[in-house]
């Protein structure tokens, strides 16, 4: 039961006595709850559209006057609609006053209802606080990965300038060894036509390596179908014109993405394999194999030629040399076995 200053919108009979209201409503519905004189209505950020709701009988005259502090001014008189209306008030502290007038100024009575309309949770400090720790995380993680990927992108600037100097200049140079040697007038005319023979041979050397470099940096062949295809076209152009049968196999499904430095490396790696088969090699047929499976291709490079002590290779020249290296720069692995007259059975591993 009630104690007798409380009520209850649903028990009008004790508003009589106490509060010359007959309700409150919140958002245009009756509030449904208990309230003592004197206690904080609480509402939340969305219930910002109050309206209170005045009696009219013998006892309770039209002559009251209210106000809303932080809202109204003045006191304002009652109407004749028996309410006084708010809409859309902002999250805050009020109090809602009426003034009930009595026989002289003296007898005059003041009520008031203490309300407070919540902020919204994005208002608050805390959540603030966390918004901002956020957006700190953010551009802090932002930062690091644009550092991150300057640095790599730098340091594909000077592996590519590397591999262009190490591949192409030694190149050129020949070409202007072979082109001071014909010019110097010490040649007959046999050996004149050899070196415009090596002269051209190496012009065409040096033209494929630089649009080997250009096809790798060109983000429209960013794709393992594309260079898979220029491995085979590859593959087929050198082996063919030494007259040497071979076998290029795809197994399983590769990505559809390929980052640059596996591009470039795989591409690097499979040109050197092919070349050193059909400058040295001499072999009957060669079996080319890309495996797909776990996040990982294998290649594999099987041919029946000379063959070769790795060891003595690894010391001599250097395009063995250059397939560890790029292998290892992909965090990749390499199996070679390969004896003089047995053949050379190439397995790398590459992750993708």
């Amino acid at each position: 039961m009630n104690k007798p200053n409380d009520f209850n919108i649903q028990d009008r009979t004790i508003l009589h006595t106490n509060f010359p209201l007959e309700s409150i409503e919140v958002n245009y519905q009756p509030l449904n709850r208990i309230w003592s004189t004197g206690d904080e209505l609480h509402f939340s950020y969305t219930e910002n559209n109050l309206a209170f709701i005045f009696l009219s009988d013998s006892l309770y005259p039209f002559n009251y006057e209210f106000r809303l502090t932080n809202v109204d001014r003045d006191w304002i008189k009652l109407n004749e609609d028996k309410s006084a209306t708010y809409s859309n008030l902002s999250p805050g502290e009020y109090t809602f006053k009426v003034k009930v007038p009595g026989n002289n100024q003296l007898d005059e009575a003041v009520l008031s209802v203490p309300i407070i309309i919540s902020s919204p949770p994005w208002e608050a400090a805390s959540f603030k606080f966390l918004i901002a720790l956020f957006l700190t995380a953010v551009l802090y993680s932002l930062n690091r990965y644009r550092n991150y990927y300057h640095s790599k992108v730098e340091k594909l600037r000077l592996d590519i300038a590397r591999d262009l100097h190490d591949d192409v200049s030694s190149t050129l140079s020949s070409i202007s060894f072979f082109a001071h040697a014909i010019v110097s007038d010490e040649l007959s005319n046999k050996h004149s036509q050899r070196f415009l023979n090596l002269i051209s041979e190496s012009s065409q050397e040096a033209k494929e390596k630089i649009s080997d470099f250009i096809w790798v940096i060109h983000p429209q062949d960013d794709d393992w179908e594309t260079l898979l295809l220029k491995c085979k076209r590859y593959a087929s152009d050198i082996l063919e014109s030494r007259g040497i049968d071979h076998h290029f196999v795809v197994e399983g499904k590769p990505p559809a993405t390929l980052k640059l430095p596996v591009k470039k490396n795989t591409w690097l790696i499979f040109r050197e394999l092919i070349t050193n088969i059909a400058r040295h090699a001499n072999p009957e047929s060669v079996i080319i194999r890309f495996t797909v499976k776990n996040n990982e291709i294998k290649l594999t490079v099987n041919d029946n030629g000379n063959g070769f002590e790795p060891e003595a290779e690894l010391t001599q020249g250097h395009g063995l040399k250059n397939i560890m290296t790029r292998v290892e720069t992909l965090k990749g692995k390499v199996l070679l076995d390969s004896k003089s007259g047995m053949g050379t059975n190439w397995e790398l591993q590459l992750p993708i």
